[in-house]
């Protein structure tokens, strides 16, 4: 689904999405309680490859755990991904989805990436919890709409060097700010008129449109 969407949603639901949170924690905590310890430490470390669970795998149950999943939830919902845990058996699906690896390419920001360009997940985990308030969700998703147009800007720099001057001196995060408006519109736009596909590539387009924006 598309970012734009993702921030209407959020926009909609405001108090009644955040009363079911309680439930949400509920689903997920007895979900991954009644995997197996193998299981357990699975995910987890499926997260941290993810570069969203930062601490021990162990396979137990704590604020780590909780605040990864849910950034992991936040992203893959934020993509268009089909997942929730608005029931125990939802719950128990999302956690198959990253058990087994389906997440992988799909979450924003995975480890591998420079940590200079990318730092949302560990930050959305470490800042969101089952209770956030809305603001927090409405700054979150700001975030991902920047990183995500740095993220499309940057794989356009074929020196390495020179992405890690524009980190280095901050113009990254400025020319991000300044296209990732013009991506959501351009994304919103090709898929409503039947132009383009949420899984389409968008690089093109972003080149010939939104990258030009930089040059203003």
């Amino acid at each position: 689904m598309l970012r734009i969407i993702l921030t209407f949603l959020l926009l909609a639901f405001g108090s009644v999405a955040f009363a079911q949170t309680a439930t949400e924690r509920h689903n997920v905590e007895t979900a991954f309680r009644a995997l197996d310890q193998t299981s357990r430490e699975t995910a987890q470390l499926e997260l941290q490859h993810q570069n969203l669970y930062l601490q021990q795998i162990d396979g137990l149950w704590g604020a780590g755990t909780e605040q990864a999943l849910l950034a992991a939830l936040f992203m893959l919902n934020e993509i268009g991904t089909d997942v929730s845990v608005d029931t125990e058996t939802d719950a128990q699906s999302f956690l198959d989805f990253i058990i087994v690896g389906s997440a992988q390419g799909l979450i924003f920001g995975e480890a591998d990436e420079p940590e200079e360009s990318v730092g949302l997940p560990s930050w959305l985990a470490s800042y969101l919890s089952f209770d956030a308030q809305i603001a927090d969700w409405r700054q979150a998703t700001q975030q991902i709409k920047v990183a995500s147009a740095a993220n499309y800007y940057t794989a356009l720099i074929p020196s390495d060097a020179q992405v890690q001057s524009l980190i280095q001196t901050g113009q990254l995060q400025m020319i991000a700010e300044r296209i990732a408006p013009c991506m959501d519109e351009m994304i919103e736009f090709g898929v409503q008129t039947g132009q383009k596909r949420v899984s389409d590539p968008i690089y093109p387009d972003f080149l010939q449109v939104c990258a030009a924006l930089v040059l203003q």
